[in-house]
């Protein structure tokens, strides 16, 4: 390997190590802080190699998996009937191994065990009862679905953020303007501000602004 190849090799692991700092930060930083008193409002999520859960003198621990070296070690250690026990753990592609006991211990507890590959397909749902879905989140969607009014509330939000990100994207990753990438901002743009000056009336109408920003994107 030259000197030029080994320069580019160092790079490249050191953009990946920053970049993955940068994502359990933006994760982390995102996560709803639990009260005192209060019981753990959001799901744990493992992913990366070398990923484990086991017990412990009667408690579950769990390590995080590697993405990047040199990474932080995460851990945790929950006992049983705890407040910080999470609703849920998935487990986003990544390696690892799981104990006969941990798998016994978090059904006990009633949490769900779910298992996504790397493009967010289910793979496996491990749960007491069998089913692990949020009950209350299900007949949110199932009211929402059937409630335009709503759904184009809900949606709003989440394009409107999109769009904004993608004009950073735009600004901050092709900082050579070229006409192509001027004319995705310009859409971009005129999105957003009739976005944030009148409501689409249906949600096919709300889709088709979105489809505006791709096409001058692409």
């Amino acid at each position: 390997m030259n000197a030029h190849a080994k320069i580019d090799s160092k790079a490249s692991i050191d953009d990946w190590a920053e970049r993955s700092q940068f994502w359990l930060g933006v994760y982390s930083d995102s996560l709803p802080r639990r009260k005192r008193r209060e019981r753990e409002p959001s799901p744990l999520a493992l992913t990366g190699q070398g990923l484990s859960m086991r017990v412990d003198k009667g408690a579950l621990v769990i390590r995080d998996g590697n993405t990047h070296y040199p990474a932080q070690v995460r851990e945790w250690r929950f006992f049983k009937g705890a407040l910080d026990l999470p609703p849920r753990i998935i487990v986003i592609d990544g390696s690892g191994n799981i104990t006969l006991d941990a798998i016994d211990w978090i059904g006990e507890q009633s949490i769900p065990l779910i298992r996504l590959r790397w493009d967010g397909h289910v793979t496996s749902i491990m749960h007491g009862t069998g089913y692990a879905a949020d009950p209350k989140k299900v007949a949110w969607q199932l009211e929402t679905r059937t409630d335009e009014a709503a759904r184009i509330r809900f949606a709003i939000p989440l394009i409107t953020r999109k769009i904004k990100e993608t004009l950073i994207t735009l600004q901050e990753c092709l900082p050579i303007l070229t006409e192509p990438v001027d004319n995705a901002m310009v859409a971009a743009k005129d999105v957003l501000n009739e976005l944030e000056t009148r409501t689409p009336a249906t949600a096919s109408d709300l889709l088709g602004l979105e489809g505006k920003v791709c096409r001058g994107v692409f």
